[in-house]
């Protein structure tokens, strides 16, 4: 194959390809401003049914009251909702989100780090109270209940 006959090549598959885009935009132009029907006057349709029966357009079977009854339809377990108190395998992993990165004691008192945060006793995190710190372990208290974070190797 010549180089002439290479681009004449090229040449003829690019007008191709540019007339199938012209016509499929033009195509895609007309169905975009004909006239939508409203679903009001959709006319049944009919089908032959034995006995002169006819099927009506199920567009026309979905009204208001029928949505209304799909949304206060009661669909079961919302999968992405978690009662932590009926779970407290899902509350133990809850409480592992606080991480003691480490305690200071010093002359103003001592401190602790969770999750970034400088704290003293009575300084608050995540719902949870600060209540004691001690050299190696941090008590919290929520709602009641303690929670002890221990300093460990990896967290020092």
């Amino acid at each position: 194959m010549t180089e002439r006959s290479r681009k004449r090549l090229i040449f003829a598959v690019l007008i191709v390809v540019a007339l199938w885009g012209v016509f499929n935009f033009l195509d895609h132009k007309k169905k975009a401003s004909s006239p939508n029907i409203p679903p009001q006057t959709v006319a049944p349709v009919a089908s032959a049914q034995p006995s002169g029966t006819t099927v009506i357009n199920p567009i026309e079977k979905i009204t208001d009251s029928y949505l209304d009854s799909l949304r206060n339809q009661d669909w079961g377990k919302d999968p992405f909702y978690h009662n932590f108190a009926l779970n407290p395998q899902i509350q133990r992993h809850q409480e592992i989100a606080l991480r003691l990165m480490g305690i200071s004691n010093g002359r103003q008192g001592s401190r602790v780090m969770i999750n970034g945060k400088v704290l003293k006793v009575g300084d608050e995190i995540d719902g949870y109270i600060v209540s004691a710190i001690a050299a190696d372990y941090v008590e919290l208290n929520r709602d009641g209940k303690d929670l002890t974070l221990r300093l460990t190797k990896e967290s020092s």
